[in-house]
């Protein structure tokens, strides 16, 4: 996103107290993530709200199995994460966007479940929807097959400030530095700086999609995500 006044923090070390030997692994790393998740939010100078809910890798069904077992959780939503979904809905209800707000939401070609779910969500809050292009791409193409000619492509200037902004707001998610074949902060800072550079055309920019339809009227999840 655009640079915001100014970084609070720069690092997201672990919860103190909160290792493998205190809880399990699997809450320990949720416990991490959830750090660096904060760190990112100070970095931008946003608040930052926790859902009651872990994150795909360490979501598991009543006999303790993972729900996705691949290094992105690709594929259709298990059915186990209906329940999740639902209650996020009915949580998005609490908030209320005065004005000619809108709502941010991943465009979600090819990535993880989590990004599908928030961006399904943001689509049926009744606002206007912004999505934004994750980095590094998971997918094979910008644009989903079923958006079409549906969605307007906006290109954001992106000051020096604004792009240093972004690194160190990608850099707080050290844990998943690796996943996205980066050896370090210093090789992800090379190819975002160089990424935005290329999407512009030489001018570093941002790339949103604007939806050039109606927002939907808030419902009740029962169909769109699909289920395996």
């Amino acid at each position: 996103p655009p640079a915001s006044p100014g970084p609070k923090a720069a690092t997201a070390p672990c919860p103190n107290g909160h290792t493998a030997e205190t809880v399990s692994a699997l809450q320990a790393e949720q416990l991490c993530f959830d750090a660096e998740g904060d760190a990112v939010m100070n970095v931008l100078n946003y608040d930052c709200v926790h859902f009651k809910g872990r994150a795909w890798p360490h979501r598991r069904n009543a006999d303790g199995v993972p729900l996705y077992n691949n290094d992105h959780g690709a594929g259709p939503m298990a059915k186990d994460d209906k329940a999740l979904l639902t209650n996020l809905q009915a949580a998005l209800r609490l908030f209320q966007v005065k004005g000619d707000g809108a709502v941010h939401v991943p465009l979600g070609v090819g990535s993880s479940v989590d990004h599908r779910m928030t961006r399904f969500l943001g689509e049926r809050t009744g606002l206007p929807v912004i999505y934004y292009e994750e980095y590094p791409p998971t997918g094979t193409g910008d644009v989903s097959d079923e958006d079409g000619d549906e969605l307007e492509v906006v290109l954001e200037p992106l000051t020096t400030r604004a792009l240093q902004h972004r690194i160190l707001a990608m850099g707080c998610f050290e844990s998943l530095l690796s996943l996205h074949g980066w050896q370090d902060a210093a090789q992800m800072a090379r190819q975002v700086t160089s990424h935005a550079s290329v999407v512009g055309c030489g001018q570093p920019v941002e790339r949103y999609h604007k939806s050039l339809q109606p927002p939907e009227p808030p419902d009740v999840v029962e169909i769109g995500m699909g289920y395996e």
